[in-house]
């Protein structure tokens, strides 16, 4: 190779395919970090829907049925099931989703149940024994929003299997079978 094709080569072809080659890795790493920075936002989404949804479960551990509604409560927890689910969800698996309607018709039959047992609380309260069948009828909505709430949290941290999606959907479905929508 004589000198001024070598002076080419150094001088035009070398730079041109450094630059070529750190404009490539440059669009794969900008690539790269618009991908980590979409999951990130994902990420941030399912933990502030899974926020919402241990804030509803944690009103409706401690609601007073006699003085609170349970309505607000039961659409946060609808709206925040629903935004976990579709960012979460498998796309050939609707275990969670299934999972997460089946809790949801136990709540609206746990709360039936407290309102059942409310009914029949004398009001006004009159004695110890009426403030304890009072406080005892929450029990049955304020039970179901603990043990949701720790089942969700369990799935939020470490994942659930098919199994126990089946398992958790199988024990939501016991707590409403042969009752009917809330």
């Amino acid at each position: 190779m004589d000198q001024a094709a070598l002076d080419i080569v150094t001088g035009i072809a070398l730079p041109a395919a450094a630059i070529l080659i750190s404009t490539l890795v440059a669009v794969g790493l900008a690539a790269s970090e618009r991908k980590a920075a979409a999951a990130a936002r994902v990420e941030e989404r399912i933990d502030a829907a899974f926020v919402r949804a241990l804030t509803a479960l944690a009103i409706l551990n401690t609601i007073n049925l006699r003085t609170e509604t349970v309505v607000e409560p039961l659409r946060e927890l609808r709206v925040s099931l629903t935004l976990l689910e579709s960012l979460s969800a498998k796309p050939d698996s609707d275990l969670l989703a299934e999972w997460f309607e089946a809790e949801r018709q136990a709540g609206n039959t746990q709360v039936a149940e407290s309102r059942r047992r409310l009914q029949l609380v004398p009001d006004p309260l009159r004695t110890e024994a009426d403030v304890e069948k009072a406080v005892a009828a929450g029990g049955p909505v304020n039970t179901w929003a603990r043990d949701f709430a720790g089942r969700l949290r369990d799935w939020h941290r470490r994942g659930a299997s098919d199994d126990a999606l089946r398992a958790h959907t199988a024990s939501a479905r016991a707590l409403h079978a042969g009752a009917g929508e809330v």
